[in-house]
């Protein structure tokens, strides 16, 4: 009986997603100026059935969270993708 999802294994990682990792990006206006940072988060997800000592986990998931920052460091918006 696990209490918490097991750990992610390299098998569980989408092969897709591998040059997002911990990245990020700047979007560019028309003149040419930075208006907002994108950073990229794959994360591993699980989700939990049952109670207590009967608990089981899902299979993992792999979704990504992204942060978008405007041109003066303020967060505009977190999303989960």
């Amino acid at each position: 009986m696990l209490w918490g999802p097991p750990s992610a294994r390299p098998e569980d990682l989408d092969p897709r997603l591998v040059g997002f990792r911990e990245r990020g990006g700047r979007l560019l206006g028309d003149d040419g100026t930075v208006v907002a940072t994108v950073y990229l988060q794959p994360q591993v997800r699980w989700t939990g059935h049952g109670w207590l000592r009967w608990k089981r986990w899902s299979d993992p998931t792999e979704t990504v969270d992204a942060y978008v920052l405007d041109a003066h460091g303020d967060v505009i918006a977190d999303y989960f993708i």
